[in-house]
C-alpha cells in the first residue's frame, strides 16, 4: 500500500498539471509542484487557505461555489475557470474535480486536477475577433460598393441621358459614331 501511494504520488508530482486537495471547508490540505508552478504560490503559502478568497477570479466565485455543493453531494466533474496567480495574472484553467470520502463514507473534501488551458483561450479570443473583424470590414466593404454602385450610376444615367438628346440633334458621321460608342459602352 504505501509503495503504491508513493508510486501515485511520484506520478502526481511529476505530471503537467496542477493537482490541489481541499478539506469540506474548501480549505486547501495539500498541492502538488504542478500546482504551484501553475499559480506561482508555494506550497505553504497555500496549504490553510480557502482558494476562493485569492486565488479564484471573482467572476468565477459562483462556479466554485456550485462544483463545492456538487462535490458534497458525490458529484464529479470537468468545468473551467479563471485563478489569480501570485504575479497578477489571470489563468484559465480546466479543473476535473472529485470529491473525497474517510473510511466511514463521510465527505471529507475533494481534489482538483487543473489544466492550464491560457493559451488555448487566447488562441479562442483572438479568433473570435478576427471573424468579428471579418464581418465588419465585409459590412465595410458591402457599404462602400453600395456607396459606389450609386454614385456611379446616378453620373453614368446622366451621360446616357445627354448622349441620347445629343443623338436627336443633327450630327456629322464621326459625332454618331462617338454617341453610338458612348450608348454601347454605357
Amino acid at each position: 500500500l504505501k509503495r503504491s501511494e508513493e508510486k501515485y504520488r511520484g506520478l502526481l508530482e511529476n505530471l503537467k498539471l496542477g493537482v490541489v486537495e481541499v478539506d469540506e471547508n474548501e480549505v486547501i490540505t495539500h498541492v502538488f509542484d504542478g500546482f504551484c508552478a501553475l499559480t506561482g504560490y508555494s506550497k505553504e503559502e497555500l496549504i490553510g487557505k480557502n482558494p476562493s478568497s485569492f486565488l479564484i477570479h471573482p467572476e468565477c466565485i459562483d462556479v466554485i461555489e456550485d462544483q463545492h455543493q456538487k462535490r458534497k453531494e458525490g458529484e464529479s466533474e470537468v468545468y473551467e475557470l479563471r485563478l489569480i496567480k501570485k504575479n497578477g495574472d489571470i489563468a484559465w484553467v480546466i479543473i476535473s474535480g472529485a470529491p473525497f470520502y474517510d473510511h466511514q463514507g463521510k465527505f471529507t473534501g475533494s481534489i482538483g486536477i487543473t489544466l492550464d488551458i491560457t493559451d488555448r483561450k487566447k488562441m479562442e479570443n483572438d479568433l473570435i475577433q478576427a471573424k468579428e473583424k471579418a464581418v465588419d470590414n465585409a459590412k465595410y466593404k458591402e457599404l462602400f460598393l453600395a456607396n459606389m454602385s450609386h454614385e456611379i450610376r446616378t453620373p453614368l444615367n446622366g451621360v446616357i441621358g445627354l448622349a441620347q438628346l445629343l443623338g436627336k440633334t443633327e450630327l456629322n458621321e464621326i459625332q454618331t459614331e462617338y454617341i453610338s460608342t458612348i450608348k454601347q459602352s454605357a
